[in-house]
């Protein structure tokens, strides 16, 4: 312990103590006084000891670890420490005593013992209770405490939900594709989907009704002849003699029933003609020849015409009726084919129905033959037929891509609004099979606003204004929907990013 450094004995009393300072040169000196070793330490014994180090140029410090006498040393402005070297160490934070005090020390500037302890008592009792401007200063401090809660609350607490539903336009393409048999992959610049073909063997069978007339015989013509005997003896002409005609084609009748012809002499006998129909309706004495042994004996002529002889008309088979037939079994085959083609496609792939062709007939038959007489006409044919498929992933992804050229900057294309592609008419077929259609498909675009935009153009507007901001910034279809909560807050929210933007279309909302 240094020489600057006066530590208090047991039972030394005030006046010992200041003694000890008045042998000190000036200078920083630090007077240490334990709890319970000296005699208890008042306002007044302090301010004594203060008086004598201010005599003496003294600067002093208190180490003391009594809190009533620590409180007593702060009420004159008298630094106390906890240590002494904290006491040495650290830089005095107290003002010099006025040093004309030390010449000019007039008695009545002394405070009396008794009023001493008193403004001791009185700045221990001011120690406990805050003063008046404190009490003013946390009532200000509260009020803008709340006052920031208050605003920070209207500025992060309100949230609000924007929809937009911006203008929409129709869009559509059609574009003309060419799908080749040959082509191993897909030409967008030039428009060329791969194709294959196909075959297949089909066989059915048809029926139509004839549309021929034919005559056929329906009754035989009947007559009489005379039978003239050249011999001297009778002749029994028997039932069934068979005589004819002479010129062109023989008509041939039989007789009816036995005669006699006497010698020399005629018999009638009634005849009728083997064949039915009109043929065997003669004139008179064209019947002039017999048949059998009795040509050399007897002489035959018919005296009067033969009449009776009927035909009738009938349906019957002509050339017409088997090529109609031909080519409607063809058109049901063709029906068929196309059935039994599709039935082996990939999932994504169609049959030109223009392509589809006869290859080769491998077998055809018909029950009735030309000029037959007939109702019905049946045939029987079996053949092969080709066509080619176009797969139709490749021609809608063209298809739309060239819907996609067609929408505007600025505007989007509405993905729910395009329709499938639709397959116009085949336009064209070549000889190489190459088989030209077009696909046409349509959609939807809608206007792109920019919501980072409409977000800066609302934030902290009125409701009312913010609507005609947006209607007049934004392409929309119809005024925003502008929800906010809370529901009575007349404001959009300060923060953007309490703010959230939909866009709809029409077809949605």
């Amino acid at each position: 312990m240094d020489d600057r450094t006066i530590i208090s004995r047991p039972g030394e009393s005030a006046d010992a103590l200041a003694a000890r300072l008045s042998r000190l040169t000036p200078g920083r000196v630090v007077l240490v006084i334990e709890n319970g070793v000296a005699p208890a330490f008042d306002l007044v014994d302090l301010q004594r000891l203060q008086r004598q180090a201010a005599r003496h140029r003294l600067e002093l410090a208190l180490v003391t670890d009594d809190p009533d006498l620590a409180d007593a040393a702060r009420a004159l402005k008298l630094p106390v420490f906890a240590s002494v070297e904290a006491a040495h160490q650290r830089p005095l934070r107290f003002r010099l005593p006025d040093r004309s005090f030390l010449f000019r020390p007039p008695p009545s500037a002394w405070i009396d013992p008794e009023d001493a302890l008193e403004v001791w008592r009185r700045h221990r009792r001011e120690r406990r209770r805050p003063a008046a401007w404190l009490w003013a200063l946390s009532a200000l401090l509260f009020v803008l405490a709340l006052a920031a809660v208050v605003l920070g609350a209207l500025v992060v607490w309100p949230s609000a939900q924007v929809r937009l539903v911006p203008i929409s336009r129709p869009v559509g393409a059609v574009m003309t594709l060419v799908a080749d048999p040959g082509a191993q992959e897909v030409d967008a610049a030039a428009g060329v989907v791969p194709a294959r073909y196909l075959s297949v063997e089909v066989e059915g069978e048809a029926h139509i009704t004839t549309t021929g007339v034919k005559d056929i015989p329906d009754a035989p013509a009947r007559g009489r002849v005379v039978f003239t005997n050249l011999m001297p003896q009778p002749l029994t002409v028997l039932k069934g003699t068979i005589v004819r005609t002479n010129a062109g084609v023989p008509v041939r009748f039989a007789t009816l029933a036995d005669a006699e012809v006497p010698a020399n002499g005629q018999t009638m006998v009634e005849v009728e003609a083997l064949d039915k129909g009109p043929a065997g309706n003669v004139a008179a004495g064209v019947i002039s020849r017999i048949e059998g042994a009795l040509a050399f004996q007897l002489r035959v002529t018919n005296p009067e015409p033969t009449q009776g002889g009927a035909a009738r008309q009938v349906r019957a088979v002509t050339q017409a009726d088997q090529d109609r037939l031909q080519a409607a079994l063809l058109e049901q085959l063709q029906a068929q084919a196309l059935e039994q083609m599709r039935t082996e496609l990939r999932p994504t792939e169609f049959v030109v129905t223009p392509s589809l062709q006869l290859v080769d007939v491998l077998d055809i038959a018909t029950d009735r033959y030309i000029g037959e007489q007939a109702e019905v006409l049946g045939m029987q044919m079996r053949v092969r037929m080709q066509a080619i498929a176009v797969d139709e992933a490749p021609a809608h992804q063209l298809a739309l891509a060239a819907l996609q050229r067609q929408v505007i900057p600025g505007y989007t294309l509405i993905a729910s609004s395009v329709t499938p592609p639709r397959r116009g008419d085949t336009v064209s077929l070549d000889e190489q099979g190459r088989v030209t259609f077009r696909l046409a498909v349509s959609g939807a675009m809608t206007a792109q606003p920019d919501l980072n935009e409409a977000i800066r153009a609302v934030r902290g507007q009125p409701l009312a204004r913010a609507r005609a901001l947006l209607m007049q910034k934004l392409p929309l279809e119809r005024p925003p929907d502008i929800q906010v909560s809370p529901p009575w807050f007349p404001y959009m929210p300060f923060l953007g990013v309490r703010i959230t933007v939909d866009l709809t279309t029409m077809d949605d909302g």
